[in-house]
């Protein structure tokens, strides 16, 4: 993933995993240490800006990744290497060891997303071909 995709990421899945009770303290504290960070290299960007972009973004990830991943280019946060490992040691906490690649997806030739899965499970992902494309459809 590139450096954006991870921070993004990493954000929104540490916001899930930190707001819950039962979440590990060293993902608490590390997510907690991103968003310090973050808040430390903003330099463009009015506070009040940031903290409403990254609350937003803690709630919808969806709605306001293209804010918070604009804010990230802005500020060249991407680039900076403090907070890219930070996001990735984070990374490490939330998708346990070994299943890195199994845990990792990436639908951009469906929605131009990138991700990775928190926790285990099976996911069934339906996917209908267009009436057009079915056999003996006529078009």
């Amino acid at each position: 993933m590139d450096p954006i995709s991870v921070i993004l990421s990493v954000l929104a899945a540490g916001a899930l995993v930190a707001l819950q009770e039962t979440a590990n303290q060293a993902v608490k504290e590390a997510y907690a240490a991103l968003k310090s960070l973050i808040r430390s290299k903003i330099k463009k960007t009015p506070m009040n800006e940031l903290e409403l972009i990254l609350s937003k973004y803690e709630k919808d990830s969806i709605t306001w990744e293209k804010p918070l991943g604009d804010l990230i280019k802005k500020e060249n946060l991407d680039r900076d290497q403090e907070i890219v490992e930070k996001a990735n040691a984070l990374k490490k906490l939330l998708v346990p060891r070994g299943n890195e690649t199994k845990n990792e997806i990436n639908v951009g030739s469906i929605s131009n997303s990138t991700g990775f899965i928190v926790g285990t499970g099976v996911i069934t992902n339906t996917v209908n071909e267009p009436p057009n494309k079915r056999k003996g459809s006529k078009s």
